[in-house]
């Protein structure tokens, strides 16, 4: 059986769906062919691609271009295939024939060669192309199944062989059947082939596939029209600019799909799958769709962009916006003053968590205004002046939010500090207790890992010192993200009044000092190691 796996060829079919596709900068919609029929071919042999969960997956057309799924086109071809989201890259390694262990044994990739080809014998030919073509898909995935086992046999039995684990008749004996069985497998797919999609018959031509496309483009294109048509333009310039992205973008997608069907019709005919006659019809309607396309677009404009009588200047829009941040501003002093602090300690609690909402929310526009003005001035579209009148007053806001929250402090607080922790027999106690016990504990496991930490020594095999290096990161990480959930249900907990502020901050900082042990505990390991942050 040969192990060279760099020929792939494929043979294309028919067969035409409209999917989704994902292009190579942006994330678009466009309109491609799905070739259910199209056949893969490794070492002259055809394959069917899987995804992850076994599913069938087929190559697709876009653009007088042919895609196959980088995945499944890796397993066949004998590869691992991972994603790096970090990086954005596809990921290649050699698959070894350990990680393929559905039938372990010889025996039984004989008997799963025998029910495939009990399969293949008893199958009734669907009456239509498209189902025959599914009925072959289905038994393939049983023969790949087959195929797999075989391969990871073929090469275990050779490894075997070379490491001595096994003489040279036992090799011979394991090569007969393996063999037996890659013969039956070539004629098991040559009998399904000829009962499923050897024949042919009711499969769409590609002028069939074409004007199939076009119909639906042509009705897509009509909707589009009407939403151009009975569009009302918005009061405002702002409005009207956000109609006009929205419409345009639904336009710009569907033009590059009539775009893509036109490459289409034009390789079908390169390829003299059509006749002049046909294909003057079918490039004659895409024509048709890019003219009504544009006219669309036109229209949308005049309705919308085109009148910028009301349009306001980038000073302005900030200005404005700069208004209602001041306003919003003013209402939360007076409301901050107007506060009365609640006879409770968890009622004042809730008043601060409420009102510090509020303020956060503010800050967080206040931010996003900064942004925006700081963006107008590098594209010109400020003057020094207005961009540093508009800053002074966005600093004004921001100040005013610290004044804010430095009143909202005081009034919710005052006199905290002096607040008696609760008695014994006040339950708060208990709360209390429970969390320095907790951080306790921590601590002292801490003290063991630095221990640990500080006695380690470097094994002589570099396997098992990269297996201690990862064992005890693997025990800080444990205990950071004790300390972390900790740290969580205190604040917790103090939100709701089961804690005193006092008792909050004695044990924030005991909980702080765990953690920067851990980090010093850390970063003292990845100095030893040499590793670099």
């Amino acid at each position: 059986m040969k192990r060279m796996r760099t020929a792939v060829t494929a043979l294309a079919l028919t067969g035409a769906l409209a999917v989704g596709a994902v292009a190579a900068t942006t994330v678009q919609k466009i309109t491609a062919d799905l070739r259910p029929d199209m056949t893969v071919q490794v070492d002259g042999e055809a394959r069917t691609m899987l995804d992850q969960k076994g599913n069938i997956v087929y190559p697709i057309s876009y653009n007088g271009t042919t895609y196959l799924p980088v995945r499944a086109l890796g397993e066949i071809l004998g590869q691992n295939v991972a994603w790096d989201s970090a990086t954005q890259t596809v990921i290649l390694t050699e698959k070894t024939w350990e990680t393929v262990e559905q039938y372990a044994t010889i025996g039984a990739v004989e008997k799963a060669m025998t029910a495939a080809e009990q399969d293949i014998t008893s199958l009734k030919a669907a009456g239509t192309y498209t189902e025959r073509a599914k009925q072959y898909a289905a038994q393939m995935v049983k023969l790949e199944s087959v195929r797999s086992s075989l391969e990871a046999l073929v090469e275990k039995n050779q490894e075997d062989f070379r490491s001595g684990a096994i003489d040279y008749k036992a090799f011979n004996a394991m090569q007969d059947r393996t063999g037996a069985v890659d013969v039956r497998l070539k004629d098991a797919q040559a009998a399904l082939e000829k009962k499923t999609i050897a024949d042919d018959s009711g499969r769409l031509t590609a002028y069939q596939e074409s004007d199939s496309a076009l119909k639906t483009l042509e009705s897509r294109t009509a909707e589009l029209e009407k939403a151009v048509k009975s569009l009302s333009p918005a009061s405002d310039y702002a409005g009207r600019v956000k109609q006009y992205q929205e419409l345009s973008e639904k336009l710009s997608a569907h033009s590059r799909d009539v775009a893509a069907r036109a490459e289409i019709i034009n390789e079908d005919l390169r390829q003299q799958r059509l006749s002049y006659d046909d294909y003057n019809t079918l490039s004659a309607r895409a024509g048709s769709l890019d003219v009504r396309l544009k006219d669309a677009q036109a229209a949308l404009e005049k309705k919308t962009i085109a009148d910028d009588s009301d349009r306001r200047t980038a000073y302005e829009q900030s200005a404005a916006a700069l208004k209602d941040l001041e306003r919003r501003m003013s209402a939360l002093k007076t409301e901050i003053a107007e506060l009365k602090a609640a006879g409770d300690y968890a009622g004042r609690i809730k008043q601060y968590f409420d009102m510090d909402e509020k303020l956060s929310a503010l800050a967080k526009d206040v931010s996003a205004r900064y942004g925006v003005i700081n963006d107008d001035l590098r594209q010109g579209r400020l003057t020094y002046s207005e961009y540093n009148a508009l800053s002074q007053r966005a600093g004004d806001v921001d100040v005013s939010l610290k004044d804010a929250r430095a009143s909202l402090e005081q009034k919710i607080f005052q006199g905290e500090e002096e607040q008696p922790d609760p008695k014994p027999d006040e339950g708060n106690k208990t709360v209390y207790d429970r969390y320095a016990a907790k951080i306790s504990d921590l601590d002292g496991r801490a003290d063991k890992l630095w221990k640990d930490v500080e006695g380690y020594k470097p094994a002589n095999n570099g396997h098992s010192n990269k297996q201690q290096h990862k064992a005890i990161f693997n025990k800080i990480d444990a205990l950071d993200d004790e300390t972390d959930d900790l740290e969580d249900a205190i604040e917790h907990s103090y939100k709701k009044g089961e804690l005193s502020k006092s008792q909050y901050r004695a044990l924030e900082n005991s909980l702080d000092k765990v953690d920067d042990k851990l980090e010093d505990m850390e970063d003292y390991l990845e100095h030893r190691l040499g590793i670099d942050d």
